[in-house]
């Protein structure tokens, strides 16, 4: 998988990482900033992902009380959450997240060095059947809404 050369640039140097949320993808950690982050081939993108089978916005990773949601953002080959095709699910430290055939890891760093999975281990995801288009389909901003709710 290729990350654009502008997404890389944000990646983590050797040495241990700061605290905080990152990606992983093929060793390159790249930091989630931000209550928002956009995922997506598009070059609006915060981490592009330069592959044919992601669409140009396919998720966000939204983080709002304390819990981080990966929501897919109408993508055409689907947003999945540990191998399971997912519109929304909650993510927790080595969760895999595939989006067409890019593989990333979620990587939760408490401190210098040291990793553990947010909410103590505990793993709990959203999962519903994906609905990619058509007039029962929600937005990204839809699911947003239902999660502030």
């Amino acid at each position: 998988m290729r990350l654009s050369p502008r997404t890389t640039r944000h990646a983590v140097d050797g040495g241990a990482p700061a605290a905080g949320r990152y990606l992983e993808a093929d060793d390159t950690l790249v930091p989630v900033m931000g209550t928002v982050t956009r995922l997506g081939r598009s070059l609006s993108a915060d981490v592009e992902i330069d592959e044919p089978s992601v669409s140009r916005r396919h998720a966000l990773i939204v983080r709002q009380d304390g819990q981080t949601y990966l929501l897919d953002d109408g993508s055409r080959n689907g947003t999945w959450h540990n191998g399971i095709r997912v519109d929304r699910a909650v993510l927790s430290d080595g969760d895999t997240i595939d989006l067409g055939t890019a593989r990333l890891s979620y990587v939760v760093v408490t401190s210098p060095g040291g990793r553990r999975t947010e909410d103590d281990g505990e793993r709990a995801a959203l999962r519903v059947p994906a609905v990619t288009g058509g007039r029962n389909a929600l937005s990204a901003t839809e699911d947003l809404q239902l999660i502030a709710a």
